[in-house]
C-alpha cells in the first residue's frame, strides 16, 4: 500500500518504473539528476587513459573517484578494498 514516510512519501507499490518517477517529489528528481550529471561530467575529465572515444581510450572505464577532490575519501565503486583479491586474480 502507499506509504507516509519509507523509502519516500508518495510511494506506490505494484506500478511500472515510469509511473514510479512519475510519483517521485521534484526535489528528489533534482537530486537523482544533479548526481547522475556530476558523475557524467567526472568522467568527461581528462586523465591517465584518453576518452573512449579517442585513439588509445577504453571503453566502459571510469577513472576511479578517491583522492581527486577533498570530500571523496573513499572510492564510490569499492570504499572498503573489497574488490582487491578479484582484481588480481583476473
Amino acid at each position: 500500500g502507499a506509504h507516509s514516510t519509507v523509502p519516500y512519501r508518495g510511494y506506490v507499490e505494484n506500478v511500472s518504473p515510469q509511473e514510479q518517477w512519475d510519483n517521485i517529489p521534484v526535489i528528489g528528481k533534482l537530486q537523482i539528476l544533479t548526481f547522475v550529471g556530476m558523475l557524467e561530467s567526472y568522467g568527461e575529465i581528462p586523465g591517465e587513459v584518453p576518452h573512449y572515444t579517442q585513439p588509445g581510450g577504453i571503453p566502459g572505464y571510469y577513472p576511479p573517484l578517491v583522492g581527486k577532490r577533498p570530500e571523496l575519501l573513499f572510492n564510490l565503486y569499492d570504499p572498503f578494498d573489497f574488490f582487491v583479491d578479484a582484481d588480481a586474480e583476473s
